[in-house]
């Protein structure tokens, strides 16, 4: 459970948290298939961010702070821009669908 004293709020069941570098935020992914940013300071949430089917595995920043990325059992990887909680881009394992092949009859 990721919490704060100052707040009590949590994010129960998280896969992983991270401070961004200048410290000011931290990013926790869940087993309630969500992803939130959190104002170090305050306990705050900034953005709650649910692209995802099921539950997060992972979460990370980029070296510079400016990105969030999330991985998660669905087979997706979210890519946000962290100071506004848009999502940028969302990579998925795409199933392979069999199309049936219908053969013209010359009779």
């Amino acid at each position: 459970v990721v919490s704060t004293q100052s707040t009590g709020r949590t994010h129960r069941g998280y896969y992983g948290h991270f401070v961004v570098a200048d410290g000011k935020m931290v990013v926790s992914g869940s087993i309630d298939n969500s992803v939130i940013v959190w104002d170090v300071k305050t306990g705050k949430k900034l953005h709650l961010l649910k692209e995802h089917s099921h539950y997060v595995q992972g979460v990370t920043w980029d070296p510079l702070g400016e990105y969030i990325c999330s991985l998660s059992s669905d087979r997706s990887l979210c890519i946000y821009e962290a100071a506004r909680g848009n999502l940028i881009h969302n990579v998925s394992k795409h199933r392979r669908e069999k199309k049936k092949v219908e053969k013209d009859s010359d009779d």
